[in-house]
C-alpha cells in the first residue's frame, strides 16, 4: 500500500521543529512553534514537511522545563528510525491551525502587512514577530529605518486581517532624543 498523496494545493502550517533523537526507544525531541503546548497529545497526527509521508501519530508526550516536548510517533521504533526526523519539521493543514482569541494573531498573517500611523501615513513593513519576555514586538521595516514596536494595546491600535494592515500609535515611533 502507498502513502497517500497530499494536495499541492494545500497550504501547510508548521507547528514543530524535530531537534533530535532522546533515547534508544524511537523518541524525538521537539521544539513547538506555537504556544500551545496541548496541541501535542496523544492521538494527534503531523506530517512532515516537503514529504508526501504517511501520517505520524503521537502516541506518547512529555512537556520538558525549557518548553521543549518528547515526542513518540507509532512506528518510530528506535533510535535509527527517529535520526531520520531530525532537523525535519512537522506540519499540519492550515484549515487545522488552532482558533486564536481575540487580540492574537499568528506570526505569519502579520508578516508583511503594512504598518501605518493613526492618519494613514506609512511606516513600513511588517518583518517579524520576536519575543521577549514581557511582551512580543513589532518589527517594521522601512527603506532606511527599523522600527521596534511593542505589541501592546497602547502602542498597537488596530490589525486589520482583510486590508492587511497594522494601525500604530504615532507616539511609539518618535525617535529618542539623539537618535
Amino acid at each position: 500500500m502507498t502513502s497517500p498523496k497530499r494536495e499541492t494545493t494545500e497550504t501547510w502550517i508548521r507547528v514543530g521543529y524535530v531537534r533530535k533523537p532522546h533515547g534508544i526507544a524511537g523518541t524525538l525531541r521537539v521544539e513547538p512553534l506555537s504556544d500551545r503546548i496541548e496541541r501535542f497529545a496523544v492521538g494527534s497526527s503531523y506530517r512532515l514537511e516537503d514529504n508526501g509521508s504517511s501520517a505520524l501519530v503521537i502516541d506518547g508526550v512529555t512537556g520538558l522545563p525549557d518548553g521543549d516536548v518528547l515526542l513518540h510517533f507509532s512506528g518510530v521504533a528506535d533510535r535509527n528510525a527517529a535520526e531520520k526526523l531530525r532537523g525535519r519539521y512537522l506540519v499540519v493543514p492550515e484549515g487545522e491551525r488552532e482558533q486564536l482569541g481575540p487580540d492574537e494573531w499568528y506570526v505569519d498573517d502579520l508578516k508583511g502587512m503594512q504598518a501605518v500611523l493613526e492618519d494613514g501615513s506609512r511606516i513600513g513593513t511588517v518583518e517579524d514577530v520576536e519575543a521577549y519576555v514581557g511582551n512580543d514586538v513589532l518589527v517594521i521595516v522601512d527603506s532606511t529605518t527599523v522600527h521596534r514596536i511593542p505589541m501592546v494595546r497602547e502602542c498597537i491600535l488596530s490589525v486589520d486581517m482583510e486590508h492587511r494592515t497594522v494601525t500604530v500609535a504615532a507616539w511609539s515611533i518618535e525617535e529618542a532624543p539623539g537618535e
